[in-house]
């Protein structure tokens, strides 16, 4: 019989009762955001389809775009996105991270609506940049808010949560363009920043910006909220903690350079070592899985159409990041990078050989074509345990409170222009050397990463913002 007074059961009781449910609330209401970011990522792939259609119905301009305009309206929210960063990352610190996530719910509505009603491809042009914009400068808010309201014992489930969101939206994303036609499925994809708005008067500012604009009442107030059944000293022992970080901050107020920024040695570790994630993230070869995904899937005989293999993949993606959210603090965020990467490497090795016995004409592989896919959803688990979400939360937690939305904007360009860059170049080297070289210098990329983030990167699990800037300055 269930007895409510049995010892294990007072315990289960008093663990639930500790669980930051609010904090969790405040997160996920963040979170939306992050979905609409990858909506919009999965919102071209069936639009550029429905745009070269000579289908009046499905194509709301009446003709097909050229593919020189499919180039131009793909890169223009990116480029975009990497010229504002660092404007918006100014901003950030001005009015804070729920401010700034408001105003770029609100400027994403309207453009999604002003894109459902388009008839005519210049305002793609003059909107699209504006998409991208919006979308990225609420991932860089999203990332400080979440990274802020945490403790330091869940800060890593928290971000990876967070990066959870990603997949779940590009997966709508893919459902919602296959299913629907432009102009609705545009007007749906407006639904998660409208619910944030509407959710967003429930949540708090983040306790560190309170306290760094030195509006103290309200900061204590903020983290009674986020803190829930907390008592008193508890929540006085947080705040303290905090405005104790933000004092030792002080000096990082003087840093108005990128001069000033060089010379803190904290600040240029940090930045040094979350950039160099971010590029052996994109060097895996997520984008070359991404881009040939369609081709690995036909060379395996399924006659499967592209947007059923966009949701397989996708997926195949979001299950992948539930053992992260699982293990992140518990293991740490290293050991999660590092097992990612070996993975990763590993799989590209054997696509590469794959396709290079393909090359050829082997029979080796003829009987056996249904092991790119393996290989190809095996790859995707590996990098949604590490790569595909510590980079973003490990940015986050490593940089101190001035420079933090700076630092995350920086890596975030560098990011995006590393991208652009493999993204151009795969096609050449794919044409020039065979598809099989592409696989392998990602393989070999992948395994020079492991060996140098092994040797450089701290572990950062269950350690405040002070402890982290202590041992980037020791």
């Amino acid at each position: 019989m269930f007895n409510v007074h049995h010892p294990k059961t007072l315990i289960a009781v008093k663990n639930l009762n500790q669980v930051p449910w609010y904090t969790y609330f405040c997160s996920l209401t963040a979170d939306l955001l992050m979905i609409s970011t990858g909506m919009q990522i999965s919102w071209y792939s069936p639009t550029f389809t429905k745009l070269l259609s000579n289908d009046t119905i499905v194509n709301p301009f009446g003709e097909p775009i050229s593919m020189v305009q499919v180039s131009i309206l793909s890169i223009l929210p990116s480029l975009a996105a990497v010229i504002m960063y660092i404007p918006w990352a100014k901003v950030l610190n001005t009015i804070g991270a729920k401010t700034t996530m408001r105003i770029m719910a609100t400027i994403h509505i309207c453009n999604l609506l002003t894109i459902a009603l388009a008839r005519n491809i210049i305002v793609y042009y003059i909107f699209l940049p504006s998409i991208g914009i919006s979308a990225y400068g609420g991932v860089l808010a999203l990332t400080v808010y979440n990274t802020e309201i945490a403790q330091d014992s869940y800060r890593g489930t928290i971000n990876c949560i967070m990066s959870l969101h990603m997949p779940i939206g590009i997966l709508i994303g893919y459902i919602l363009g296959s299913v629907y036609s432009l102009k609705n499925s545009s007007l749906i994809s407006t639904t998660p920043s409208i619910i944030f708005l509407v959710l967003s008067f429930l949540i708090p500012e983040s306790p560190y910006h309170l306290i760094f604009k030195q509006k103290n009442t309200e900061a204590y107030k903020a983290l009674e909220t986020l803190r829930g059944r907390k008592n008193v000293s508890e929540i006085e022992l947080e705040y303290n903690k905090i405005k104790l970080t933000i004092d030792n901050d002080m000096l990082l107020r003087k840093l108005t350079k990128i001069s000033d920024f060089v010379r803190c040695k904290s600040i240029r570790k940090a930045f040094l070592i979350s950039t160099q994630l971010f590029i052996v993230e994109q060097l895996s070869g997520i984008s070359l899985i991404l881009a040939y995904v369609t081709l690995i899937f036909t060379k395996a005989g399924t006659g499967l159409s592209g947007d059923v293999v966009g949701i397989l993949v996708g997926l195949t993606k979001l299950v992948s990041f539930f053992p992260a959210i699982y293990y992140i603090d518990k293991l740490g965020r290293k050991t999660l990078i590092l097992s990612s990467i070996f993975g990763c490497s590993a799989l590209m090795l054997l696509l590469g050989i794959f396709f290079y016995l393909d090359h050829i004409g082997s029979n080796l592989i003829d009987n056996i074509r249904w092991i790119s896919i393996l290989f190809t959803l095996s790859y995707i688990l590996s990098y949604g345990i590490g790569l595909g979400n510590v980079p973003l939360a490990f940015a986050g937690e490593i940089f101190p409170k001035d420079a933090r939305s700076a630092g995350v904007a920086t890596t975030l360009i560098i990011d995006t222009l590393v991208l652009s860059i493999i993204i151009f170049s795969f096609p050449l080297v794919s044409t020039t050397l065979g598809l099989h070289w592409c696989f392998w210098i990602c393989a070999a990329a992948s395994s020079i990463g492991f060996i140098s983030i092994y040797f450089t990167m701290p572990e950062t699990k269950g350690k405040s913002f002070l402890e982290i800037q202590n041992l980037l300055e020791s």
